[in-house]
């Protein structure tokens, strides 16, 4: 029995330690995850083109890396976005490129139509550093949307969004209202952002930005940071 309990002890330390490594390994590239979000200087018209010069000056963010099936894979496919706000929006301008836009999967529909069989970008925003206080947004090639707060489908929030096919890509403007969000008052914010795309063709693939773990179940946890300099709209208290 004695000889058990010791084999017992053992397992369980291993299991320990490895739990232990994998969420200091996540910790360590959570400081690679710090975006800055660039204030617009142009009026952004939601048109799906990103064809305004406050785009062009915006950092572009491209370092998808496959979620599912294969944990860790480089993307066949690149996919890029940039953030920018005024006092009235927070903009999410994204360019998913393929390889054949033939291949696009988009259904039409409704707002909240099942979507998550098609190409998709969805949009994951913590503002309120609280895992639960989470916005989500997602839109299709065809701009069919589809949202949840707290993980509530049908509990609309304040946002608009446009998309175009392009000859290598689709693009797309989101436009969310800094109205609709409750984060903590202050002149500097840190919030959360987690970006997906989802890519169905042979095999349904899903990337991220940032790289995030099965094996870690909080996507909060795993999510990069966006930092804000200064006050940002009317705020909204928590």
């Amino acid at each position: 029995m004695n000889v058990y309990r010791y084999i017992y002890f053992l397992f369980s330390c291993v299991l320990c330690f490895l739990v232990i490594f994998n969420d200091f390994d996540y910790s360590q590239n959570r400081n690679e995850d710090k975006i800055f979000l660039t204030p617009s200087s142009d009026s952004i018209k939601i048109d799906g083109k990103l064809d305004e010069e406050a785009w062009a000056s915006a950092e572009s963010l491209n370092r998808f890396v496959e979620y599912l099936p294969v944990e860790g894979r480089t993307p066949e496919v690149k996919t890029e976005f940039k953030l920018l706000y005024d006092d009235n929006y927070i903009y999410i301008g994204f360019v998913c490129f393929d390889n054949d836009v033939k291949l696009i999967r988009a259904i039409m529909g409704n707002k909240d139509t099942p979507i998550y069989n098609d190409d998709l970008i969805e949009v994951n925003i913590w503002p309120a550093q609280n895992p639960q206080v989470v916005y989500t947004m997602a839109v299709n090639p065809l701009n069919v949307q589809s949202d949840s707060y707290q993980g509530q489908i049908n509990v609309d929030f304040d946002w608009r969004s446009a998309v175009s096919i392009n000859k290598d890509n689709w693009s797309g403007e989101i436009a969310l209202s800094i109205k609709s969000l409750r984060f903590a008052e202050g002149e500097k914010q840190e919030w959360k952002l987690l970006i997906k795309r989802f890519f169905p063709r042979s095999n349904s693939k899903i990337f991220t930005f940032p790289l995030i773990s099965l094996n870690n179940f909080s996507e909060f946890n795993q999510a990069a940071s966006i930092l804000i300099n200064e006050r940002v709209g009317k705020i909204q208290k928590k």
